[in-house]
């Protein structure tokens, strides 16, 4: 894909690639609720479009004719004045669906027959200036993006990047991309450039960065809309975290070569400026694991995409690992940002962390095959249907030995150095409990108690279905009351508020939250000892413990290297933790 993009015939190609894009966003509008289905299982049309706005900066990146942005402002004034001529018509129409609704639940009310709606002439009217409403709505619909496919390459990607409303974080990342390229390798002006700088400063600042500055448990964002502006804005001081992580999409039928091109491109995108990136070919070594040891790795990831992010937003994953979720906050306003009375409104998003890959991975585990394929290996494991995650943190942990095992030098002078190297690749991600793992042998009794407390402290104990619903709605009364902090201290149209969960406005949000809430507290997560037993005795398993304690046991020098480290038991002390956060001090 990347080569196909580079060799585009410049601006050329613009005006069919932005008319793709139009005709494939009117398609998704055309869709019914019943029609619609969810972007984990249907997202080649956001694969497309994702596409389409990519190629668009490449196209106009590498043409000299393109410079600045100037002949936009008229397009823009127009699409403003259709815009708020859509507005008018917007509210009309909704009145005239209200004054229906209400004459058809008259009808059902007094049980007439359906057909009696077709003779009666209150409906017949309002039926009938309902779709004369419908039908200038969609001639200024159709007027508004023929506007739109005259504007710069440069505000058509600034418009997809904004529109957190109609598009998929992963669109919209691939907007920014496209932006990229105009900034890296076009031929804009001065002043072009800074807009571009300042749009793409402001997409990828991260949540750590928002929480910080907001001082909440989660990041607040504020976006901008675009069907209320043609050229929104985000002020720099406010960031969208959705930009902090890269979502990786496959087709069906990609293959090792296309995995390993799109992971790097992945990671070009999501990599600090300071940290460099593995080569491609070292990084294709990660990429033949991930497809010897996941049978349907490329299934896996076309069903659960692979999100990657920067480590600083580790941190804030623990909450979500107890609870299941994460709470998002948004603001539809229309720049600038100093304008009084400028924002539509506020919303909240409930994000569901309890599917595969839904947590995301620190990308520089893609560095080396040692730590990112035993993730990935474990996140595989919920795709087979392995809830349990003591369960599957022991099979990740088994996995982790035999590729070590298969690793290990043959030279008995050479094992101390590869045992140290190993090490080392843990200590550098500040893994000190995949450390303490691999010195606990797990057929010593003790060992059980120890990877249940482990467990415990990751994900909360189990609850029955009364003490799970009463948890979750504590935790949302929890976030109800940061919502109604939040609402106190805003300062920017503080009378447009944030909802709160399970009210007026969050109804459904508030629902969610506490379904998923209440389904992980209600997972066992925790192992038996005639389950322990039965999953170490499986032969796999055993072949692996066993090649390990004798792998262990060919040099005094390995066990020294791992004697620095405390096993699970010396790990879960009450010096190593802080609350119930793992923080073993060396």
């Amino acid at each position: 894909m990347g080569h196909c993009l580079s060799i585009l015939p410049s601006v050329k190609a613009l005006p069919t690639l932005k008319a793709l894009f139009v005709e494939l966003e009117n398609e998704k509008h055309k869709q019914t609720d019943e029609e619609a289905v969810s972007s984990q299982e249907n997202y080649f049309p956001d694969m497309a479009a994702a596409t389409l706005l990519r190629a668009m900066g490449f196209c106009a990146a590498r043409d000299a004719s393109y410079l600045n942005f100037d002949k936009d402002q008229e397009i823009l004034k127009e699409v403003d004045i259709i815009q708020g001529s859509m507005k008018s018509l917007q509210k009309e129409a909704r009145e005239f669906y209200d004054a229906r609704k209400k004459i058809i639940d008259r009808h059902l009310a007094q049980q007439l027959h359906p057909n009696a709606l077709m003779y009666d002439p209150e409906f017949q009217n309002t039926e009938q200036e309902l779709r004369a409403v419908i039908g200038e709505l969609n001639a200024l619909k159709a007027e508004r993006d023929q506007a739109i496919l005259h504007l710069s390459a440069g505000n058509f990607l600034t418009r997809a990047a904004y529109n957190e409303r109609d598009y998929s974080a992963y669109v919209r990342q691939h907007a920014a991309v496209g932006l990229s390229q105009l900034l890296n390798h076009s031929f804009l002006e001065e002043a072009a450039r800074k807009e571009i700088a300042e749009t793409l400063r402001a997409l990828r600042k991260t949540a750590e960065e928002s929480r910080a500055e907001e001082g909440r448990g989660v990041p607040e964002t504020e976006a901008a809309s675009m069907e209320e502006h043609a050229k929104p804005r985000l002020p720099d001081e406010d960031g969208d975290p959705r930009f902090s992580t890269y979502e990786l999409r496959l087709m069906p039928g990609t293959k090792t070569g296309e995995l390993n091109y799109l992971l790097h491109d992945a990671l070009l995108q999501v990599a600090e400026d300071e940290q460099p990136l593995p080569p491609m070919d070292h990084l294709l070594e990660t990429v033949k694991e991930i497809c010897r040891c996941l049978p349907e790795a490329i299934r896996f990831l076309e069903k659960y995409p692979l999100k990657l992010m920067p480590f600083a937003l580790r941190s804030r994953l623990a909450y979500y690992r107890e609870t299941g979720y994460g709470l998002q906050l948004w603001t539809r306003y229309i720049p600038p940002r100093d304008v009084p009375g400028n924002v539509q409104f506020r919303y909240l998003e409930v994000l569901d962390y309890s599917q595969p890959n839904s947590m995301g991975m620190v990308y520089q585990l893609l560095f080396h095959p040692l730590l990112s394929v035993p993730v990935l290996y474990h996140e595989y494991q919920h795709y087979l249907g392995r809830k349990n995650e003591a369960e599957v943190w022991l099979r990740e942990h088994y996995f982790l030995r035999r590729r070590i095992i298969e690793r290990a030098p043959g030279h008995a002078q050479e094992l101390a150095a590869y045992f140290n190297f190993v090490t080392s690749l843990f200590l550098s991600n500040r893994d000190f409990l995949t450390l303490s793992m691999l010195k606990t042998d797990f057929r010593d009794p003790g060992s059980l108690d120890c990877l249940n407390r482990v467990i415990t402290l990751h994900y909360g104990p189990q609850m029955g279905q009364t003490a799970a619903r009463q948890y979750a709605g504590k935790v949302i009364d929890r976030e109800n009351f940061m919502l109604n902090l939040t609402n106190f201290t805003l300062n920017w149209d503080p009378q447009k508020r944030f909802p709160l969960l399970g009210q007026t406005g969050a109804e459904e949000e508030g629902k969610l939250a506490q379904k998923i809430i209440s389904g992980r507290r209600m997972q066992k997560n925790t192992l038996l000892e005639d389950e322990l037993a039965a999953l170490i005795e499986e032969p796999e398993m055993r072949e692996t413990e066993e090649a390990w304690q004798a792998l262990l046991s060919r040099m005094e020098e390995i066990k020294s290297v791992f004697g620095a480290f405390p096993g699970l038991c010396q790990l879960l002390s009450e010096e190593n933790r802080e609350g119930d956060l793992l923080v073993y001090k060396s």
